[in-house]
């Protein structure tokens, strides 16, 4: 699954970013540097509360998301809604902010706790996606491993 954690560099912290990989203006997917395994909807889930894990890429509309940038910081912070219901966006849950909290998709609410920036890797396409409220990195529990 994946994870807010503190940013230590490691490749369960970087994601290689697809911008535009369906063709379709303003859709992204990011793929695990770690196992090469995608994020996630869990089960193409619609509802609000659905978690976000990674997994294997199978080009589904639940490994796509649409970067929503916020009107009072253009091109910094971003939501990430997606495809499957761009009606929500990814979330910290419990707008947690600890080593450890869970990412869910969840109703859009202007909020911190949805709201990350991309911070380059230091390799093409590579970046580590960073949450407000936290500062903490979007992690793959484990390594990825």
């Amino acid at each position: 699954s994946v994870q807010l954690y503190t940013p230590n560099a490691t490749n369960a912290q970087k994601w290689i970013v697809t911008l535009n990989a369906d063709g379709q203006m303003g859709y992204a997917t990011f793929r695990s540097k770690a196992n090469d395994q995608y994020l996630d909807v869990v089960g193409a889930g619609t509802a609000a509360g659905t978690h976000v894990d990674v997994y294997d890429g199978n080009a589904t509309d639940a490994q796509k998301f649409r970067l929503d940038a916020n009107s009072w910081d253009l091109d910094k912070w971003f939501y990430l809604r997606p495809k499957v219901n761009e009606n929500l966006a990814l979330d910290c849950i419990g707008a947690g902010t600890v080593d450890g909290t869970g990412i869910q998709v969840y109703d859009g609410n202007g909020t911190d706790a949805q709201k990350w920036c991309f911070v380059y890797a230091g390799e093409p396409n590579t970046y580590y996606i960073i949450n407000l409220t936290s500062c903490k990195a979007l992690d793959v529990v484990g390594g990825g491993v």
